[in-house]
């Protein structure tokens, strides 16, 4: 099968053995903080005030990292 994918089995296990990143363990759990900011505002609602109620709860998040969690 990986033949067939062109990849190589040593790359297949090390892909299913690896553990998500420290990065996107952050993001899972920002991204219901997002959320939650967003349902609770009415109307359109950009990432650069979903960054500054970020801050105000003193969550370490960037304005880009907040604009790509957002979309």
């Amino acid at each position: 099968m990986s033949e067939a994918l062109g990849v190589s089995r040593a790359g297949y296990y090390r892909w299913r053995e690896a553990r998500p990143s420290v990065r996107r363990e952050q993001d899972e759990q920002i991204k219901p903080q997002i959320s939650q900011i967003w349902r609770q505002c009415p109307g359109p609602y950009g990432y650069r005030p979903g960054h500054a109620h970020l801050t105000e709860e003193g969550v370490a998040c960037g304005r880009d990292r907040t604009l790509r969690l957002m979309r």
